[in-house]
């Protein structure tokens, strides 16, 4: 039994993820698999929004990456135009060094999208969406109008605060 660093519950190990921790000269989690869940959920950030500075242009923006993030932030247009070209960023794979370290520099210097939204219409406060107009605070939705607060909703119109539609 073991007990997590994170939330102080006890977890087990079983035998069969053991035997596989053995085979790839790994060590035991430290972590409680809900913790380790949490973790992995964390890698992207929906709902929170900041204002920031574009890398490109300089110009104010709204961005899912605070204004100190370390990564260079576009806008959708900036960056789905032909202005830069992602291939300038590629790079050799040098073996002599751990994967996650040169993973890590290329996540560092490749352009994000501040927001990933695709032919939204007055939808500035939208993530994950395409084909909105007039949405506020629409989180992965796709061909809404004039909806407000929603979750994964789709083709909708004149819908607040729904959730799967």
């Amino acid at each position: 039994m073991k007990i997590c660093t994170q939330c102080t519950t006890d977890f087990q190990i079983a035998p069969e993820d053991r035997a596989l921790y053995d085979q790839l000269g790994v060590t035991d989690p430290t972590l409680c698999p809900q913790c380790r869940n949490q973790c992995r959920l964390a890698w992207r950030n929906d709902r929170t929004f900041y204002r920031a500075k574009s890398a490109k242009s300089g110009s104010p923006i709204i961005s899912m990456y605070p204004p100190d993030t370390q990564f260079k932030i576009y806008t959708p247009s900036e960056w789905y135009s032909d202005d830069w070209d992602p291939m300038d960023y590629g790079r050799d794979f040098d073996f002599n060094r751990p994967f996650f370290e040169q993973f890590a520099e290329l996540q560092r210097e490749v352009p994000r999208l501040s927001m990933d939204i695709v032919n939204c219409e007055n939808s500035d406060y939208c993530n994950y969406c395409g084909d909105d107009k007039n949405c506020y605070f629409d989180i992965a939705g796709e061909g809404n109008e004039d909806c407000f607060y929603n979750l994964f909703i789709k083709y909708c119109k004149d819908s607040v605060d729904c959730t799967f539609v």
